[in-house]
């Protein structure tokens, strides 16, 4: 059985934006600069967009209804690709993410309402179980109940009510991802304390916070862990394209069967990326990239 895939990355990032995005994805240079670089782009391609905000790795834009994620480096890239990972088995409880290109420049995933201060003092009780649900399986950063996360969640409206969720969970890991034991014993895994912000070991009472944890993961760590995204679902090239239906990578969004629910294999990115490797030169730049090779 046939089925139509709508590509949004297909269709709002053309060949020649995505090359110079990964340009600036490898720019030595601020986060701040980054931001303002990819707006440029925006610009330069005739890209109608909104901003919703930047984060630490991630700068986000809606296009066309459509939260776009976009990488500002290599730690933002492998954020998308986690959350795309990870999408459909936090779902309902985290947005879904409907594309994601193999290396993470981009995702695609549904438009939530961010958490106002109201909601966050409103919803503490339903963010509450939500987390002891997922704690059974994962542990999660960054999302726990204190004010300093209330942007990482939001409410999903929808005709069967509003549904609150996770909008930032690139900070996600199996429980099974050995780093989250205490240095006790190096065995002990590591449990939440009441507010899901901090990690607390049942056998010494240490506390530890999740960046402690966190920085015992090397990029190639998590990069292994993720694995290759594109074996995960449907792959396409075109914005519009027939593929053969694959029930377990549709299983999350049969009610928007308009729009692809995964990620995009591209080869031709791909090798175009090998190619930006030593070509550099070919990224029309901006007079604010002067300083792009500064350390």
């Amino acid at each position: 059985m046939l089925k139509t895939i709508k590509s949004l990355l297909m269709e709002f990032i053309p060949y020649e934006l995505y090359s110079d995005l990964n340009t600036v994805v490898d720019m030595h240079v601020d986060n701040s600069v980054k931001e303002i670089g990819i707006k440029y782009l925006l610009t330069k391609y005739n890209i109608p967009y909104t901003s919703l905000g930047s984060g630490t790795n991630r700068l986000g834009i809606l296009i066309g209804g459509y939260a776009f994620k976009f990488a500002y480096d290599k730690a933002g890239c492998i954020d998308n690709r986690r959350e795309f990972k990870y999408s459909r088995l936090l779902y309902p409880y985290a947005i879904k993410v409907y594309e994601c290109f193999p290396n993470g420049l981009i995702s695609v995933s549904e438009y939530i309402e961010v958490f106002t201060e109201e909601d966050f003092w409103t919803y503490r009780e339903p963010m509450k179980n939500i987390l002891t649900e997922l704690s059974s399986k994962y542990l999660i950063g960054d999302v726990g109940i204190i004010k300093k996360n209330l942007t990482n969640w939001g409410v999903r409206h929808s005709e069967y009510g509003d549904q609150i969720c996770i909008l930032d969970f690139a900070y996600i890991y199996d429980t099974s991802f050995g780093t989250f034991v205490c240095s006790c014993d190096n065995i002990t895994m590591l449990e939440y304390d009441k507010t899901f912000s901090k990690f607390i070991c049942p056998r010494c009472s240490k506390v530890h916070t999740f960046e402690d944890l966190r920085s015992r993961i090397t990029r190639k760590l998590e990069s292994d862990e993720i694995g290759d995204i594109r074996d995960l679902s449907y792959n396409v090239t075109s914005a519009m394209q027939d593929v053969e239906y694959v029930s377990q990578y549709s299983d999350i969004d049969d009610d928007d069967d308009d729009i692809i629910e995964n990620i995009e294999k591209i080869k031709e990115y791909e090798e175009y990326e090998k190619e930006m490797e030593e070509q550099k030169d070919l990224f029309d730049y901006h007079p604010m990239y002067e300083n792009n090779d500064a350390e």
